[in-house]
């Protein structure tokens, strides 16, 4: 009977030290982020230059939530720094079609297409912006500024005026 005592004593002595043990290593574990933290480390990671970081970063969002239209805005700006402009358009769309209103992802968009020489499509795509914003002066510019290059001359004075 007084051994069962002693190890009773000794168990109950010991379960505080096993259960501190099991917190302690739950702590070292990477806690599970949010859908916006990821976003604010992916918008950091971006801003620093660090465009590698930021785009794993971005994909966690997605994997996390892939009907996320700014991020996949967002991946497409990243993607246009790194020069991959194929994916940049397709991330731009895939916003897009997440979110038909979304003026930003036109507006990139129409960006992206204005610099590869599509002019026509980057056209439509600032039109669309102003369709949903129009109030949005960069897009005003923009294409204000491929009107000129196209020599609309006329469009480009309507554009500025508007």
């Amino acid at each position: 009977m007084r051994t069962i005592a002693m190890y009773c004593f000794i168990f109950l002595l010991t379960l505080p030290l096993i259960s501190c043990a099991g917190a302690t290593k739950t702590n070292k574990k990477e806690r599970f982020l949010s859908v916006e933290e990821h976003s604010q480390l992916a918008f950091s990671a971006a801003k620093r230059g660090n465009l590698g970081e930021a785009v794993s970063e971005y994909k966690k969002v997605l994997k996390m939530d892939p009907k996320h239209p700014r991020a996949h805005l967002n991946l497409g700006i990243v993607y246009g720094r790194q020069g991959k402009w194929k994916r940049e358009i397709s991330e731009y769309k895939r916003a897009i079609d997440l979110d038909p209103n979304f003026a930003e992802a036109h507006f990139n968009l129409g960006v992206a297409y204005g610099e590869r020489g599509s002019l026509n499509e980057a056209i439509d795509q600032y039109r669309k912006a102003l369709q949903i914003n129009p109030n949005y002066v960069e897009a005003h510019n923009n294409l204000g500024i491929i009107y000129f290059k196209k020599d609309r001359l006329d469009d480009a004075l309507i554009t500025y005026e508007s």
